[in-house]
């Protein structure tokens, strides 16, 4: 075996298959395939995943990102709520719901942690921006307040 994993053949197994090979006139994809076949040149080998394999580090990094997302969003999570709610009925809130939604089905599926970070950064900036579009609109309307207040001054004294 090799690092990978593979079952690769020896050099004495690749000589027979050359030699299987060159014995018809000419060698297509048939003749290939049919002595690749006779010496399981395809065969699928199943077994355990070894943790010294690349494949088994990134199962540990991905399990370690997944863990770290798993703490920050308990830690948040009903700040991420609590701004949802606060902006109820606006598309921010939706798309914010939705995000959460999303957030936790990749944590518990736990099959893509970059899907999973990138969800959770635009949860943040969501959260953050729909923090802005809140007080934004809170100023908007104390401006709006006082410029109509003034508006109606100015036309009364004219």
């Amino acid at each position: 075996m090799s690092a990978e994993g593979k079952r690769l053949p020896s050099s004495r197994q690749m000589l027979r298959m050359y030699s299987q090979m060159s014995v018809c006139s000419s060698v297509d994809a048939g003749v290939f395939c049919k002595v690749a076949r006779q010496h399981e040149l395809g065969r699928i080998q199943v077994g355990k995943v070894s943790r010294s394999l690349k494949g088994g580090k990134q199962l540990e990094e991905q399990e370690k990102v997944f863990a770290l997302l798993e703490q920050q969003w308990t830690g948040m999570e009903g700040s991420v709520l609590q701004v949802a709610g606060t902006l109820s009925r606006s598309p921010e809130a939706q798309e914010l719901e939705e995000l959460v939604a999303l957030f936790r089905i990749l944590l518990n599926d736990r099959s893509d942690p970059a899907q999973a970070f990138h969800c959770y950064r635009e949860m943040l900036l969501g959260g953050e921006e729909g923090e802005r579009s809140e007080r934004e609109r809170e100023e908007g309307r104390g401006i709006a307040e006082r410029e109509g207040g003034s508006g109606r001054e100015g036309k009364g004294e004219g």
